[in-house]
């Protein structure tokens, strides 16, 4: 037991060295959990890895509350696993790291950025024949329009 807990204190240490921040495991088991699956479906055991980190979490968790209870138990290949992530983590060869280089490729900071594009206006030439005769017809419409008002009124004034 006491070589898991040391095993796993060096794993928690170097996740709290990589973000500078106590809980630094947490956060790398997190930052898995976040990471798109676009980018964690080329990386082969991805999810093998991140269900064996969430285990032996659960491993030292039973362990603070129950020493001898059924949950902390662990095996040889758990401390295994412990010491290789470490290493991993260390060297920057783990799966996290190859996560953002991968999102890096898909991200587009590896790419130049495309030329930009100027729209050209061109100005269209107005045709001034068709609007002014469209123009004339809407006047003489409101011309007759306005006789129209003007004499239905004189015709009723005179009634009256």
């Amino acid at each position: 037991m006491e070589e898991f807990l040391k095993a796993y204190k060096y794993l928690e240490r170097a996740c709290d060295e990589m973000y500078g921040q106590i809980k630094g495991l947490a956060r790398y088991i997190s930052e898995m959990e976040r990471t798109p699956i676009f980018v964690s479906e080329h990386i082969p055991g991805w999810e093998d890895e991140l269900n064996r980190l969430k285990r032996v979490r659960h491993i030292r968790n039973a362990m603070a509350d129950d020493p001898e209870g059924e949950d902390a138990r662990f095996s040889s290949g758990d401390i295994a696993f412990l010491n290789g992530i470490c290493g991993r983590i260390k060297t920057k060869a783990d799966m996290l790291s190859q996560s953002k280089a991968q999102q890096s490729l898909y991200s587009g900071r590896n790419r130049q950025p495309a030329p930009v594009k100027v729209a050209v206006v061109k100005k269209k030439r107005i045709d001034w024949k068709y609007y002014s005769k469209w123009g004339l017809v809407f006047a003489g419409c409101v011309a007759v329009g306005l006789l129209l008002v003007l004499l239905g009124w004189a015709i009723s004034a005179c009634i009256v």
